[in-house]
């Protein structure tokens, strides 16, 4: 036997007992099985996410375009431009805390640390074992011919 809910109900009593139904659902959800804290939390959680969700709109038909857009192009171009200043920060006398792209580069580096000195003990003994030895003699050789004689055309240059 199949009832169709169509016949017994209108549209707008199907719409006002589903918004009926829904409020009851959040209400519960926000309340059950919760200590008062955390009740004013999630709810406090839910309104903020509401309201975040309504203003998109409202600030979207005030500015006229799709803030998300605009968003998204500034993003890129931030991040097609230096990032040594504006993302990855150090805590220091203006900054209270590192940048939270310091943070989770840091995050990574502590979880991948075996990795990394794996492979820069790899890179080390694919060098010659006198590698080393000639970069510090020739490192010396230009300091002081730079110093005794003067700055040569051809300027030293990093092996790296």
């Amino acid at each position: 036997m199949e009832i169709n809910i169509k016949d017994y109900l209108s549209e707008e009593e199907m719409k006002d007992i589903a918004i009926s139904e829904y409020k009851t659902m959040i209400r519960k959800g926000l309340t059950e099985d919760m200590q008062p804290k955390r009740m004013i939390d999630n709810y406090e959680r839910v309104v903020a996410n509401a309201v975040h969700y309504y203003l998109e709109d409202e600030v979207d038909k005030i500015i006229g375009t799709d803030v998300k857009k605009q968003i998204e192009s500034t993003v890129k171009r931030v991040l097609n431009k230096s990032l040594e200043y504006s993302i990855f920060r150090r805590k220091d006398h203006w900054e209270k805390e590192d940048s939270p792209a310091t943070k989770h580069m840091d995050k990574c580096i502590r979880e991948n640390l075996k990795i990394i000195e794996d492979k820069v003990k790899d890179k080390l003994s694919d060098l010659p074992e006198t590698y080393f030895e000639d970069t510090v003699q020739d490192l010396v050789y230009t300091v002081i011919q730079d110093r005794l004689i003067g700055k040569s055309e051809d300027t030293y240059k990093e092996p790296f």
